[in-house]
């Protein structure tokens, strides 16, 4: 319940802080865009190969932190950005 309230937060602070981007700048789209494509489409991407990602050890620390942010695609969009 607290991580769904937590990333419903930050998502809320990501788009009230686009009232102050320039929208009508093509770069500024583009990294928006780029962002959304890359944070939707990585963890799918994880998902369909698992063992695509490989840090060293499986149970390693480090390899845990890697897999869980790019499993899901809040966590893995505001590490993008």
């Amino acid at each position: 319940m607290y991580l769904l309230y937590f990333l419903g937060m930050i998502v809320a602070v990501g788009i009230s802080n686009l009232q102050y981007v320039d929208l009508n700048s093509s770069r500024n789209l583009f990294i928006i865009g780029f962002s959304f494509l890359v944070g939707l489409s990585v963890p799918e991407w994880i998902k369909a190969n698992p063992g695509a990602i490989n840090t060293g050890g499986s149970y390693s620390c480090f390899y845990k932190a890697v897999h869980f942010v790019c499993l899901i695609p809040e966590l893995f969009a505001i590490f993008n950005c």
